[in-house]
């Protein structure tokens, strides 16, 4: 019985030590909390956001962030220009109305996760979006990973109302790896009912600048 309750015991306060409480301390060690470290460089590059320690990144919110549906090896071989409404989550501005999705090591490119990711710029300088409800003031957490095709290519993050969202900064990235960028937004007290995350080219006339591993997600 003795042993019982003190296991019990040991296991409440392991239980308390996954914790932080509103001070930042971690509950059951009284240590310090550390921040996670994707919000450490995410707010890094958002001045004005100061992020609790005991912030943590929630669920992604968007659909089909990878790139994984629908499988490229169903379509020619190993990249195929999709029909957008074939691809859940995703709207393009391409005149075509097409996403451009690549296999894993298709002209020796490897995928920067899973075994598809995106070619932003399918046929024309492209934007990618997605449209999300979130409540009013919440703040975000966003990131993705992203690598040039012929060189050195910039791609722009918006993020915000549907009609006006807003940079949240330019990104370059070269052929020789997957670049990752990330950062922070909050959305509006008011008049944002809808935000807008959106991934535009800003280099490249018909194809270039890879994309993968999209993540816009609450802190919670």
């Amino acid at each position: 019985m003795i042993q019982r309750t003190l296991g019990l015991r040991l296991l409440a306060l392991a239980w308390l030590a996954l914790g932080c409480d509103a001070r930042g301390v971690s509950l059951g060690t009284e240590e310090l909390c550390v921040l996670d470290p994707q919000l450490a460089v995410a707010q890094a590059g958002s001045p004005g956001e100061d992020v609790s320690t005991c912030a943590e990144i929630g669920d992604n919110r968007l659909v089909n962030a990878g790139f994984e549906v629908p499988l490229v090896n169903t379509c020619k071989g190993e990249f195929c220009s999709f029909p957008v409404a074939e691809v859940p989550g995703w709207q393009t501005s391409s005149a075509d109305q097409v996403i451009e999705v690549w296999q894993d090591q298709y002209l020796g490119v490897p995928s920067g996760a899973g075994n598809q990711f995106a070619e932003l710029d399918a046929n024309s300088p492209d934007t990618l979006w997605q449209d999300i409800e979130l409540p009013p003031g919440q703040l975000m957490y966003w990131s993705l990973i992203h690598r040039g095709r012929h060189g050195i290519e910039t791609m722009e993050v918006l993020i915000g109302p549907p009609d006006a969202p807003a940079s949240q900064g330019t990104f370059s990235a070269d052929v020789s790896a997957w670049q990752p960028h990330s950062g922070l937004y909050r959305v509006a007290e008011q008049g944002e009912p809808v935000t807008r995350f959106a991934i535009s080219s800003r280099t490249g006339l018909t194809d270039g600048n890879f994309v993968d591993s999209v993540v816009f997600a609450p802190v919670n």
